[in-house]
């Protein structure tokens, strides 16, 4: 099967990722709160040290605990599973 042409290319991948700040779109899942550059929450699904970041200037998140990580559209995918 074929697949269907986006218009603009990849582009519109980037497009949409500069559209959606990875802490607005992270904080509407768990609550952050700002430690120096980063975001911090506690752990997933649950723990005692801050391991879940958000680097809003890199726009990519990392957990420490279950080592996953990624940006805007991981994030996405990863919590709707």
């Amino acid at each position: 099967m074929e697949r269907p042409r986006v218009r603009g290319g990849e582009d519109w991948i980037e497009r949409v990722r500069a559209a959606n700040d990875i802490v607005e779109v992270v904080s509407q899942t768990v609550a952050l709160r700002r430690v120096g550059r980063n975001w911090w929450t506690l752990p997933l699904p649950s723990g005692e040290d801050p391991s879940f970041s958000v680097n809003a200037e890199r726009q990519f998140y990392h957990c420490f605990s279950c080592k996953a990580g990624g940006d805007v559209f991981r994030f996405i995918q990863e919590s709707r599973s």
